[in-house]
């Protein structure tokens, strides 16, 4: 995820703290009106349904979708979900519009063939699978919308970019039971139309039981035993301690890093460079406060018996210029790392190897430009800068 090499796959699980009914109420809600039916599954009962309306499929969908709440609820997940910018193609099965309300006018919703020509890589783009109540001749809910969308290849080319993604990147299955019989016919669709065995995969699901699991062995599946809150939440806490060293070694693209510094209110100020990237400076952004914490934690108290105003070596630059300082060794730190809005821009690994090889040496000199400047000046310092705007201003 950190390299942005992971597609997300979601399903109806992830909506329902937002109040959108689960696969079990929409049988519900339908066998309340049609008491008679017999089948179990919702492709099933819903073809059924609609068989005996005299293929009144608008009545269907109707109902189906009374069931959804009115107005938008951009419940936890998705609040979580639009703070990671490194997901940029997700897949849907959702008939809600939970996840393209919370990414507003930074997603584009992929619905049949021809919205995949709107396509730009400086949106989100989302891939309702199964359509939605936007254009409800095209959702697919019963057994006969199945195979139309399986066997008789409805919106074919909208396979093509799920190809892709399986065979250039992970994949991750969040908010899927593993109950879901639909989950495990996309992914053999899948496994045929690739003609090969795609990359890793992933289902987020809090507990199931032994056979359950095996299950989705066979479809070289890994099983991560958890819920998609504490997922994404645990998520957002290792990118935060990561993406500055990250996007310093050029393992993460420029626009997830500055979409990931602007949701946290701050803006850098950035020289690239053939080998690695330089954050030289740090601004406010939107009118949000910059908030720089250092913390440093050691094994015995440095200041005991030890008197700044008579002893220590003299500092030449910065702030402190001609001020008395203390010497700490590095063998003596337990802890050190500086955080902007939370995230990690340095931590003691920076200072244990600033000395053994050059890059280190000017990361950890560039970090101590950083703290000696005001996060609200606009007038970066760096060479490149000099002769042009920075280039991602506030």
């Amino acid at each position: 995820i950190r390299n942005e090499e992971v597609t997300l796959f979601i399903g109806s699980g992830f909506s329902l703290r937002g109040g959108a009914p689960s696969a079990r109420d929409i049988i519900n809600a339908i066998k309340k009106e049609c008491p008679e039916i017999e089948q179990t599954e919702l492709k099933d009962v819903a073809r059924d349904y609609v068989q005996r309306l005299d293929d009144d499929r608008e009545k269907l969908i109707d109902l189906v979708q009374n069931l959804f709440p009115r107005h938008a609820i951009c419940d936890d997940n998705q609040k979580a979900l639009i703070r990671l910018p490194h997901f940029r193609k997700i897949f849907t099965t959702n008939y809600d519009s939970f996840i393209e309300d919370a990414y507003a006018e930074k997603c584009l919703v992929i619905r049949e063939e021809r919205d995949l020509t709107q396509c730009s890589d400086n949106l989100v783009q989302i891939y309702k699978l199964h359509g939605d109540f936007v254009n409800k001749e095209g959702l697919i809910i019963t057994e006969d919308d199945y195979n139309d969308f399986f066997e008789n290849k409805k919106n074919s080319l909208i396979w093509a970019p799920l190809k892709l993604a399986m065979m250039n990147t992970h994949m991750v299955f969040i908010g899927y039971s593993l109950d879901d019989s639909n989950v495990f016919r996309i992914l053999q669709h899948i496994e045929t139309i690739c003609g090969a065995e795609p990359r890793e995969m992933y289902m987020i699901a809090p507990s199931t039981e032994k056979y359950k699991a095996n299950r989705l062995k066979r479809h070289n599946i890994k099983w991560i035993q958890s819920t998609a809150e504490d997922f994404l939440k645990e998520l957002e806490q290792v990118i935060s301690d990561t993406i500055f060293k990250d996007y310093s070694r050029k393992k993460v693209s420029h626009q997830t890093f500055i979409e990931f510094c602007h949701i946290h209110g701050f803006n850098p100020c950035i020289c690239e460079k053939r080998e690695e990237n330089d954050i030289v400076n740090i601004q406010s952004y939107n009118g949000k406060p910059v908030q720089r914490q250092i913390s440093i934690r050691t094994q015995n108290d440095p200041f005991a018996n030890f008197d700044l105003n008579k002893s220590g070596p003299i500092m030449e630059e910065g702030p402190l210029n001609g001020k008395y300082a203390i010497q700490i060794p590095v063998s003596n730190i337990d802890l050190f790392e500086s955080r902007i809005n939370g995230i990690k821009e340095i931590g003691k690994e920076n200072i244990q190897n600033a000395g053994k090889n050059q890059n280190n040496c000017k990361r950890f000199h560039t970090f101590n430009n950083r703290l000696n400047r005001n996060p609200r000046n606009n007038n970066c310092r760096c060479q490149k800068c000099e002769n042009e705007q920075i280039r991602n201003p506030a």
